[in-house]
């Protein structure tokens, strides 16, 4: 089991669905900060991605943001192997 906590000092955020695109919602116009956290990857690649937007109107596009998560090592048990395929999921 795992989880992930992000405490923000902003009502602002987006989180990205299954096909990696993420909307943001009740913004009000304005210059903001735009920062990319992805678990496991590293801060300085991450720090590469944050950029000022401004956000106007019902619809804003923000271009694409690519990251190298599909470069993270696969986690691992606690025997340092590979999960076994789960053979009877409960979901």
């Amino acid at each position: 089991m795992s989880a992930v906590v992000i405490a923000l000092s902003t009502p602002y955020y987006g989180i990205a669905g299954p096909e990696g695109e993420f909307h943001l919602k009740m913004f009000p116009a304005g210059e903001y900060e735009l920062h990319v956290w992805v678990e496991g990857e590293k801060q300085s690649s991450l720090d590469r991605l944050s950029r000022r937007v401004h956000i106007a109107g019902d619809s804003t596009d923000l271009g694409g943001i690519t990251t190298n998560a599909t470069d993270r090592q696969q986690h691992l048990n606690k025997f340092g192997r590979p999960y076994e395929p789960d053979s009877h999921p409960i979901y």
